[in-house]
């Protein structure tokens, strides 16, 4: 089996798991034509052709070259197959990045000043107490349109975080549940609260703001949750939390510094 084929194969499994069944067509149907021919299949000069071919019996599907609708289509395509070590090698900072892009809309002009993310690599278990944290640079009329933007979503909220959100982003309640079952569970007497291995609720919410870079003062937020593999599933806009959550995607922007700061977290 060639390399090629080993990559598409490789791609239809992410794909058949990520992307609808409409999307899964077309992404198919250019898949065939990349084991075929290669990488060079997915230039622009080849995909033009491509969209031809595949929506010949319905023009007003398929997306003219030059268009919106086809810059979005391309778009759609070299980075979620390419960019993204479906069809090609990638670095874990190169997807990460994508990723965080995406889900926010971070302009592709906004330049990445801060990447940390531990682990940098996933182990045996995936990447295991995940935290990443991401700081882009806006230019200002870039900055202007996103926060224009966001302001209007209605899916992002004026800073700063009420500390309820902050606390269930920490996990304060079920941490200090899970340190009772497990004290319960093994006979072993409870830690004195305050104590290294019983912290307070105050003590754990000192670290968890510790560990997070700074808010600005003013601005907007939105949280994202997943449930599970949060840099791949599905995930879900979080406008309130009523219970904590075992992860989260944090994005600040901040309209005076023109910077969006986002912080990624997992419990698992």
């Amino acid at each position: 089996m060639s390399e090629d084929e080993t990559r598409g194969q490789q791609a239809r499994l992410y794909i058949h798991s990520r992307f609808s069944s409409k999307q899964q067509l077309f992404l198919d149907f250019v898949l065939q034509h990349y084991v075929s021919t290669g990488v060079q299949e997915l230039a622009q000069e080849k995909l033009a052709p491509l969209l031809r071919l595949r929506y010949q019996n319905s023009i007003a599907a398929r997306p003219q070259a030059g268009t919106a609708r086809w810059r979005a289509m391309r778009s759609f395509l070299l980075p979620g197959l390419v960019c993204c070590g479906v069809l090609t090698a990638c670095t874990t900072r190169e997807a990460d990045e994508w990723v965080i892009r995406r889900q926010f809309g971070i302009p592709a002009t906004a330049k990445a000043l801060v990447y940390e993310a531990t682990p940098a690599e996933p182990g045996w278990f995936g990447r295991e107490g995940l935290r990443i944290t991401m700081v882009f640079g806006l230019s200002e009329g870039d900055s202007d349109a996103l926060t224009r933007k966001v302001a209007a979503s209605g899916q992002w909220q004026p800073l700063p975080i009420p500390d309820t959100t902050l606390e269930h982003l920490a996990g304060i309640r079920s941490a200090r549940a899970a340190r009772i079952r497990l004290a319960q569970e093994s006979g072993e007497t409870l830690q004195p609260e305050g104590s290294v291995y019983n912290p307070t609720d105050g003590q754990r919410m000192t670290q968890f703001r510790q560990s997070m870079p700074a808010h600005p003062p003013t601005g907007w937020y939105q949280i994202r949750t997943a449930g599970t593999d949060i840099m791949h599933a599905p995930k879900t806009v979080r406008t309130t939390l009523n219970k904590d959550v075992n992860d989260f995607m944090l994005a600040l922007l901040d309209p005076k510094q023109h910077t969006v700061m986002v912080r990624v977290s997992t419990n698992y």
